[in-house]
């Protein structure tokens, strides 16, 4: 597929909307090659520590969830969040949405204890933010609740539902 294409910033941003398009459908193959070619181009574009490649990771780790490939999934969601705190400060929106993915994915693997302080993080940067709107409030509420809820903290879980 790359010896098709340009390798330009603006051909991986077409990649990684169409992976999205084809996560989205349920073409997991289709969608990861999509990805991972899109990453291969951005990170050869910007370095593997731009802004940019954080959005590729991130795109081919929830894809990496969603086929149950947690491991690496987990590798690639640690490298986006990483790189979004460097280049975009720790209290970006962005990194409330890569904290926010990981603890779901800590919490897939039964790692609660580790996935409370990330969604915990996740919702006082989605409270903070100048952009944030109700419904990503709410989500990381729901989030919490449930997490609270798996470890028998139902009082707990009961006051933030």
């Amino acid at each position: 597929m790359r010896e098709s294409y340009p390798d330009t910033p603006e051909t991986a941003e077409l990649a990684n909307e169409l992976g999205g398009f084809l996560h989205t459908a349920a073409c997991y193959a289709e969608a990861e090659l999509l990805f991972r070619c899109g990453l291969a181009m951005v990170t050869h574009s910007f370095g593997k520590d731009h802004q940019n490649v954080a959005r590729h990771l991130y795109s081919l780790g929830d894809l990496l969830h969603t086929t149950n490939r947690l491991a690496e999934a987990e590798s690639l969601m640690r490298r986006a969040l990483a790189i979004n705190e460097q280049s975009l400060g720790e209290r970006h929106p962005h990194v409330a949405d890569c904290l926010t993915n990981l603890a779901a994915l800590l919490q897939a693997t039964n790692r609660l204890a580790e996935a409370e302080p990330l969604m915990r993080r996740a919702l006082s940067l989605e409270e903070r933010s100048e952009d944030a709107d109700d419904l990503s409030v709410a989500t990381c509420l729901n989030n919490l609740a449930t997490l609270l809820q798996a470890t028998n903290r139902l009082t707990e879980a009961e006051a933030i539902y």
